[in-house]
This record gives C-alpha cells, structure tokens and sequence, in this order.
C-alpha cells in the first residue's frame, strides 16, 4: 500500500495518508467514529502478559513501588519527577504515582476515559480497546489509544500508540503509560510485561 501506513485490529481500522491529510492526521472508519459517538462499546484489549522477570530493576526513590524492565533499556526521570523506561528505538514506558486516597478505580476509570475522548477532533484521538485486567492481586484497567504527536522536527502530526494500565493501592493511583509506533507488537508486549510487574510499597 504505497504512499500510506495501516495498522487493523480484529474491530477497527484506521489509515494515516500522507498525500491528503486529514486535519487530525487519521481517518477513522465507521466503527470508529461510533465508538467515539458512544454508539458502540470499546472493544476488549484482551488480558495482560506475565510480569516481566530478569533485566533490571527500577526502585523508586522514596519507595512507593518498583519494576523489572530489559536490558538494553534505560531510566531516565522526567520533568515531572516520575521516571521513565526507554528502548534504544525511543518506545518506552512512563511509570507514574499520585496520591490517591478514598478514589475507586471505576470512577478512576471513567475520569482517565473521558479526558482520552474529548479532544478527539483537535487532536486526533481513537480508543482502541479497553479491558479490566489486574496487576499483581490489584484491580486494573488496560486503555490503548492512538493520538498525534506534534513534537516532530518538522511540526507535521504523527500517530502514536498510547498503551496505558492503571490501578489503585494503598491510597495511590499507579499510572504505566507506553509510548510506541503503533504496529510495534513486540515493544508493546514488553511495556505491557513491565507494567504487569509493578509491584506496589508501603
């Protein structure tokens, strides 16, 4: 398919054409567009791998959790203070905490959900599956999306796979937010790998 890029799952389908861009940068078909509409349900992203084991382990500073992740990846801490894992081809994971006391994780759930489809038609957004999954003995949701990055050298809108699981514990919120090329499977099975091992402090 010349001149385009594709990637399908077993209920969408979307296309980037860089000969005619659309204004968000990817066509959504019918199903799709449902889906955003609320007319249809997110379709289910299937349960998570096992827990990454071996390579290295991250430990956060003050204690709140830790992760295994690859050899061959690397840590760095954003500006923010959380830290992310990163391949050598710039795929990674960003693994973030808050606090969280008295939430639940439907209603966590439904609030990450909502800021995810709202600025579809600005910024090119598609849900593509959401699953209730756990990590470890923890309740979890797993969310994957596409959204357009426009932090390129030449300011023209990329799409990126968002592959997100969250969940609550001891009074915290727990955020593994992957950041991959969206037809990069073996990439995204490892960040969903290292999300699946996060392992919750005091």
């Amino acid at each position: 398919m010349a001149g385009r890029t594709a990637c399908s799952t077993p209920s969408a389908r979307f296309e980037r054409h860089p000969e005619n861009p659309a204004s968000s940068g990817i066509l959504l078909g019918q199903f799709g567009r449902q889906i955003l509409a609320g007319r249809s349900p997110l379709p289910g992203c299937g349960p998570l791998p096992a827990p990454f084991a071996g390579g290295q382990t991250y430990r956060d500073p003050q204690g709140r959790f830790t992760a295994q992740f690859p050899d061959g990846w690397s840590a760095r801490t954003e500006a923010d203070g959380n830290v992310s894992v990163v391949a050598a081809s710039g795929a990674g994971v960003t693994l973030a905490v808050a606090e969280a006391p008295g939430r639940q994780i439907d209603e966590y759930k439904d609030q990450i959900l909502s800021q995810v489809q709202e600025p579809v038609a600005t910024n090119g957004r598609f849900v593509l599956c959401l699953a209730w999954v756990r990590v470890g003995p923890h309740a979890a949701y797993r969310l994957r999306f596409i959204h357009n990055r426009t932090d390129t050298p030449d300011g023209r809108p990329v799409p990126e796979e968002i592959d997100r699981i969250f969940f609550l514990a001891n009074g915290r919120s727990f955020n593994a937010n992957g950041f991959l090329e969206p037809t990069d499977d073996a990439v995204r099975a490892q960040i969903e790998a290292v999300a699946a091992g996060v392992v919750p402090g005091r």
